[in-house]
């Protein structure tokens, strides 16, 4: 006998657990009477990550850039199609963008009108090139010829990159968000007006996606851009048992294996856990370095010199058996003084990296090289997301 009632919230519950998650998404996007259920059942993922501009979950990534459309029927330059056909500027550009990033300059630079100065410069190749042709053809000895069509060479090189540049800076263009949707085999795309800065848009996605759920993933990355992260969610590592809880948009507190606490009070973290490897990076003021040491002390239970650990450059390793893990795990703890940069209270860099005993993970350790530069970057650079 069927029946025409719809399920109860007690049968969504199983039922969504064992959805593909893409499928369990565009679900609860279409049907709002199962939108409570399918926030409270973890979601499991294979793979899980957060970026400046993208969105992973397993093998969909969804990337947002900014596309520019000519007018008028002229072609764009072949950079700005090489960027179009890429998926788009990944940062904020115009009135949006942060003038003092240098990636920003770069970028904003393409489209500018020549200065003052180099139009000046314009005029006087213009004129020393008027200066040359009659001599070229000239009698003019043959070493003295060659070194001539030299310099013509580099002035008419000038003069056409001065004259490219104004001809592109007349151009007139609309920027657009660009939202790509690659799950491996298709590609699609879609776009918006660009009327709001680009990590709003993609901030506005990561809620609708993942906003109040709780996740648990193999493989988890979260770079250090809190102004993209659903205002709360959970993570947690699936085997290693990792546990990062977000709160208004911000890491609030990561509890890593054996740790008897949770780190908090902690300024731009990035957690990257994968299947043979855990590596966190955050920042932290001086009156949190005792206590954070101390979590440090309990990931193996053998007292250490506080001392010790506070000398320059100071790493400390240690051996540590993994709750539900036969094999132990190799865990290096550094602690850098940054003080000297100024930043409030980023007065020490925490770098916690582990791998499984007897795995020789090249994938990972080079990620761990990648992403400890980044941070480094944003640092010492300016870079901002």
């Amino acid at each position: 006998m069927q029946s025409d009632k719809p399920l109860g919230y007690p049968c969504w519950a199983p039922i969504l657990q064992h959805l593909n998650p893409e499928l369990r998404l565009k679900l609860s996007m279409r049907c709002p009477a199962i939108r409570t259920a399918d926030k409270t059942v973890p979601m499991k993922l294979d793979h899980f990550e957060i970026g400046p501009n993208q969105l992973v979950m397993n093998k969909t990534k969804l990337s947002v850039g900014i596309v520019s459309h000519y007018l008028d029927g002229y072609q764009p330059p072949q950079w700005a199609q090489l960027e179009n056909e890429t998926g788009g500027c990944p940062h904020d550009i115009g009135r949006f963008g942060d003038i003092n990033d240098l990636s920003v300059q770069a970028r904003m630079s393409k489209n500018r009108a020549p200065s003052d100065a180099e139009t000046a410069q314009y005029f006087e190749d213009r004129r020393l090139l008027q200066e040359m042709l009659p001599k070229l053809d000239g009698k003019t000895a043959h070493s003295e010829r060659g070194k001539l069509e030299n310099m013509i060479k580099v002035l008419r090189t000038k003069i056409q990159n001065y004259n490219k540049q104004l001809a592109i800076s007349e151009l007139k263009f609309d920027n657009y968000i660009m939202l790509t949707i690659n799950t491996g085999e298709i590609q699609r795309r879609e776009v918006v007006r660009y009327d709001v800065p680009l990590k709003e848009s993609l901030r506005y996605l990561a809620e609708k996606l993942f906003g109040k759920r709780k996740i648990t993933s193999k493989n988890s990355n979260l770079r250090s851009c809190p102004t993209v992260y659903p205002s709360k969610f959970n993570l947690k590592s699936e085997r290693e048992r990792v546990l990062i809880e977000v709160e208004d948009r911000k890491i609030k507190s990561i509890e890593i294996p054996c740790c008897k606490g949770e780190f908090k009070n902690i300024l731009r973290p990035s957690v990257s856990a994968l299947a043979s490897s855990i590596d966190i990076t955050f920042y932290i003021p001086e009156s949190e370095v005792v206590d954070t040491l101390k979590l440090v002390q309990n990931m193996d239970g053998k007292p250490k010199k506080l001392d010790d650990m506070l000398r320059e450059n100071s790493s400390l390793k240690m051996n540590v058996k993994m709750e539900g893990i036969d094999k132990l795990w190799n865990f290096t703890v550094k602690l850098d003084d940054v003080k000297k940069d100024g930043k409030p209270g980023e007065d020490y860099c925490v770098n916690i990296y582990g791998t499984e005993e007897d795995v020789v993970d090249t994938t990972s350790r080079d990620m761990r090289d990648r992403f400890y530069a980044f941070n480094m970057r944003d640092r010492f650079y300016g870079y901002r997301i």
